[in-house]
């Protein structure tokens, strides 16, 4: 019996409300699930979350799965939308200047980088270039934010994103060439290197 034969009996057994099996299906998934998750959040906490989340609605949705149907982008469109879903509710990161006086008006308290090497020099403008560009992949609209994560951060192919957002592969070319598009124009906008 091959490893797809296996996971169609385990999924025919799932979608029966068979808890064993739903187990079964939890072990083999959970990692790549809560890996999805962190990419998407970057936190860990709200990664574990988001993934009993999944879990809970893919067992209450097991009546919707279609036998027959490959699982793992079913399932991963579930976490990939509860991440999204958390991206738009959470507040927004308030961004602290390093150069900027802090504390009360008129102290003058500066915050300094002890470290005055060119290395890290090279580092913190490194993570600003990387805030920016997570503050530009923040404001795209959501149809593209989603394929671009999805393609460039998470690594999936373009069939695979597709699949997960429910679109056909070509649309999932075109958006991700347009968030590409507006990407490069924001990040020159924002003196970035617009690449």
């Amino acid at each position: 019996m091959s490893e797809n034969d296996n996971d169609e009996e385990l999924i025919k057994r799932y979608c029966q409300g068979d808890v064993k099996a739903f187990g079964t299906l939890y072990q083999k998934h959970r990692r790549g699930v809560y890996f999805r998750a962190l990419g998407m959040v970057k936190d860990k906490e709200e990664a574990q979350d988001i993934v009993q989340q999944c879990f809970i609605r893919v067992w209450e949705k097991r009546g919707r799965f279609r036998l027959g149907s490959r699982f793992s982008p079913w399932l991963y469109k579930i976490v990939t939308n509860l991440c999204l879903d958390y991206l738009r509710k959470r507040p927004a990161l308030k961004l602290v200047s390093l150069s900027e006086p802090v504390g009360n008006p008129g102290e003058g308290l500066v915050r300094q980088i002890a470290d005055k090497s060119p290395h890290a020099a090279q580092v913190l403008a490194h993570n600003e270039l990387k805030e920016k560009l997570w503050e530009a992949i923040s404001s795209l609209p959501q149809k593209y934010k989603e394929v671009f994560i999805l393609r460039c951060t998470e690594k999936l192919s373009c069939k695979e994103t597709a699949e997960v957002i429910g679109c056909p592969e070509g649309t999932a070319k075109r958006r991700l060439y347009e968030a590409k598009k507006i990407l490069k124009r924001k990040m020159g906008e924002q003196g970035g290197s617009g690449e």
